[in-house]
């Protein structure tokens, strides 16, 4: 018989061995269990993150009915789909990560096929799961909603079990102090009320334009467009400028050279991969797999809409030719799923395949991180969105955590293709040039997303939607949002920001707003958790998250060692 105690760390003692083996619980990554059946014992291995293999130890079958139950008191477990005898550590940020995806049909494909996939190519094998968010709605619209159709046509995968290494997981730096967070709430400054204005026509971007052909006082431009966006007419020619294909100086002359030289920088990549014969191709699995992702995606890209719709659509073999010389111009980054969705619109607009290239691959520059394999520039964004939140409306915030989605990842789809399969497409086009804009700063379409959650807040929160509930109102909201209400509000909040005096550092960072000098008074005072007030909230540089702005200022103290839902703390 064998004695175990459990602290911090694991002790496993045996009356029968002095030694003592230990190691740290959080080191611990797996256990097997094996059976023997002439003795009825039963074996355990313990296996460690870092490879280590602890020594087997054998059981009476009561004894180690009670080593599981104490075992699981201070670690989750889940039974491996791949071994029945296998039992791996659940880490609670990828079992919320794993609940998402899974609703939100991430990887549909066959286990089997999905672990080759895995093992040949992890990297477009999860970041292509991730991109199947876009495709979410579609799936969803399809069953009318049916829950047990969608469940029985989507599989669960263990994803955390299959690529616990390429998952995206936001880790939040623990608090300084252990145990407390101090919340400083002080009120926003009032909303203002925001108007929007009519598009800039041709007549209009004309004046902008001299002799030569130089654009005259483009921040004024670049303004106008911010607020009301552009007349379809006018987007051939502004995007080019929005996505920096041309700067505003340059000429007539100027231009035509520029084009001239994108053109035959453009068709001499495209040669690379159009020369390459069914052989060699056959012996390049890096391209041939890309090629094969482009056409099954470039089949299903806005086919409803009339410049995709239809068979043998020439205007579908360019998004294709168009995507395949991107993986030769960024053979680093390649072709990722929901790529081509960013694609679509540009080239509606261009009907240029050397002009949709360019202004593909610019871009690309500001969001290709969102399609990396590090997943650093999702991470970030995730993280981002939630210190701002927590800044604009801690209440809403804490309900997200206390209903496991404070991690934000619900916003992913939103996040990764900029809201492509959120507003319709003719407004997904003026949404986009507002964001190119840069205007009013940097990050805006953060604010974007803390607009829609704040049209949404009241819904969420009087129905109580926990984390599959606000997976599935997201995705129903598709196509339903109001782009110019929405737009407004955030302009509002982003307002209401700049002009808080008390705006935290990493909030101003964020937004890369000026940086202020002045502190909120603090008046520290130790009070309990039902003391929490709702409001906007602004965070002490010190401490973890939650601050608004008003003239009292309320400190409060949460002892966190207690059992909260899923609660973050941020370094602020």
């Amino acid at each position: 018989m064998y004695l175990f105690y459990f602290t911090d760390a694991v002790e496993i003692k045996s009356i029968r061995m002095p030694n003592v083996i230990k190691f740290d619980i959080a080191d611990l990554k797996s256990y097997k269990r094996t059976d023997l059946s002439e003795t009825h014992k039963t074996v355990i291995t313990f296996l460690l993150k870092d490879g280590t293999n602890v020594p087997s130890f054998q059981f009476e079958s009561i004894e180690f009915g009670k080593f599981c139950a104490a075992l699981d008191s201070y670690v989750n477990f889940k039974r491996s789909k791949k071994e029945n005898n296998l039992f791996l550590t659940i880490d609670p940020k990828v079992e919320a990560l794993e609940k998402s995806f899974s609703e939100l049909d991430l990887f549909s494909d066959s286990k089997s096929h999905i672990i080759t996939k895995i093992i040949h190519d992890p990297y477009n094998t999860a970041m292509g799961g991730f991109s199947k968010v876009t495709n979410y709605l579609l799936d969803y619209m399809m069953y009318n909603g049916n829950e047990s159709e969608m469940q029985n046509k989507c599989s669960r995968v263990d994803i955390s079990e299959m690529i616990s290494g390429n998952l995206l997981q936001v880790d939040f730096d623990n608090q300084e102090e252990p145990g407390y967070e101090l919340i400083t709430r002080i009120e926003l400054p009032p909303r203002p009320k925001i108007t929007r204005e009519e598009p800039v026509t041709l007549e209009e971007w004309a004046s902008y334009v001299d002799a030569e052909g130089r654009i005259k006082d483009f921040e004024v431009l670049r303004q106008r467009i911010f607020k009301g966006g552009l007349m379809h007419s006018v987007r051939k020619e502004a995007w080019k400028y929005l996505l920096e294909v041309y700067p505003p100086e340059a000429s007539n002359k100027e231009k035509a050279a520029i084009q001239d030289k994108n053109s035959e920088a453009y068709f001499n990549m495209k040669l690379q991969w159009k020369s390459f014969t069914p052989d060699q191709e056959s012996r390049f699995s890096a391209l041939r797999d890309r090629k094969s992702l482009i056409e099954k995606d470039v089949s299903r890209t806005d086919r409803t809409h009339p410049f995709f719709e239809g068979e043998n659509n020439n205007n579908i073999q360019m998004l294709q030719e168009i995507l395949m010389t991107y993986c030769m111009y960024n053979f680093d980054l390649g072709y990722v799923q929901g790529m081509s969705d960013l694609l679509s619109p540009i080239l509606v607009v261009m009907q240029d395949e050397v002009e949709a290239f360019w202004c593909f691959a610019s871009w690309l520059k500001l969001i290709g991180s969102n399609f990396e394999l590090e997943q650093q520039g999702m991470k970030k964004q995730l993280q981002d969105l939630h210190r701002l939140l927590y800044f604009v409306d801690s209440q809403l915030c804490n309900y997200l955590e206390k209903h496991d989605s404070g991690n934000m990842y619900f916003a992913f789809r939103w996040l990764l293709i900029l809201f492509k399969r959120d507003f319709k497409f003719m407004e997904i086009m003026k949404l986009w040039e507002v964001l190119w804009t840069g205007m009013p700063c940097q990050s805006f379409h953060l604010l974007i997303c803390i607009a829609i959650l704040d049209s949404e807040k009241m819904t969420i929160m009087e129905n109580d939607y926990g984390l599959t509930e606000i997976l599935k109102h997201v995705n129903e909201m598709s196509y339903k949002i109001n782009l110019e209400e929405t737009l407004c509000k955030a302009e509002a909040i982003y307002h209401q920001i700049k002009n808080s005096k008390y705006r935290s550092d990493v909030v101003e960072t964020i937004l890369g707003l000026e940086h202020l000098s002045l502190e909120p008074p603090v008046a520290p005072q130790k009070e309990s958790p039902s003391s929490c007030k709702s409001g906007s909230s602004e965070v002490s540089p010190k401490k973890s998250p939650q601050a608004h702005e008003s003239t009292d200022t309320i400190e409060e103290y949460i002892d966190l060692e207690q059992n909260y839902p899923t609660l973050f703390d941020l370094p602020y």
